[in-house]
């Protein structure tokens, strides 16, 4: 009987280390797993710090970037509005308006129509105030052409010390038949000749400014189309200095 109860003690104490070591086993490795999990836990927050340390550096980086490329437009924004208020100004300055702007764009457009420069001052000039001028006086005559010199074809002025004559291209018809007349969409050569023999010509077309001078006095010309085949012309006398 002794060697059955030895038995059975025996065999209870092994069910019983057994079960010790199947709950320390058990234990030791939900141990190990929570603090395997807390240890991964801990270097993937670390690690989720350190990245968004990281992006707050790189957002800071940007956001510094920014803030120069903003300095550098509102300077540049400065300067832009400093050039337009600087470029105002000398428009302001240098282009006309009202009434002298009319004048301007006349001029202008009368230059890209091919009215000579030196016309156009001519004209502007002797349009300018009276000083002890005579009245002007306007006499006609014949322009002469390649197929035609007949009578009238000159006129004087000055009492007859200056002559003025011109020639011109011959028109021609819808048939294109060329006639005695001249074309005064042509281009015309006028001939002023003063009584001493001296000569002194303006090409063009019409209408035409010349201005001579004999002695003391300046003779002022205007040239324009008259009636069929003739021309007029104008001219004044002023005392030259």
């Amino acid at each position: 009987m002794s060697l059955g109860l030895y038995d059975y003690e025996r065999r209870h104490r092994r069910r019983v280390w057994a079960r010790l070591f199947r709950f320390g086993f058990f234990l030791t490795f939900i141990v190990g797993t929570g603090l395997f999990a807390y240890q991964t836990g801990i270097e993937q927050h670390r690690a989720k710090e350190e990245e968004l340390q990281q992006r707050i550096q790189d957002l800071r980086a940007d956001a510094a970037d920014w803030e120069a490329y903003a300095d550098r437009k509102e300077e540049e924004l400065d300067d832009a509005l400093r050039r337009l208020e600087e470029v105002t100004a000398q428009y302001r300055r240098e282009v006309p308006t009202g009434e002298l702007r009319r004048l301007t764009d006349l001029v202008a457009a009368r230059l890209r129509e091919g009215i000579d420069s030196q016309r156009l001052a001519f004209f502007i000039d002797a349009a300018g105030p009276p000083h002890d001028c005579s009245q002007p006086r306007t006499r006609s005559f014949f322009m002469a052409t390649p197929l035609w010199d007949g009578p009238n074809t000159s006129t004087a002025f000055a009492e007859g010390r200056i002559i003025v004559s011109g020639l011109g291209e011959n028109a021609r018809d819808g048939q294109g038949q060329v006639l005695p007349q001249f074309d005064p969409t042509e281009e015309v050569t006028l001939t002023f000749t003063t009584i001493d023999g001296e000569e002194s010509r303006v090409a063009g077309t019409l209408p035409l400014q010349h201005a001579i001078v004999v002695g003391n006095e300046e003779f002022r010309f205007s040239v324009t189309e008259g009636r069929t085949s003739m021309v007029d012309v104008t001219a004044d006398r002023c005392p030259f200095p």
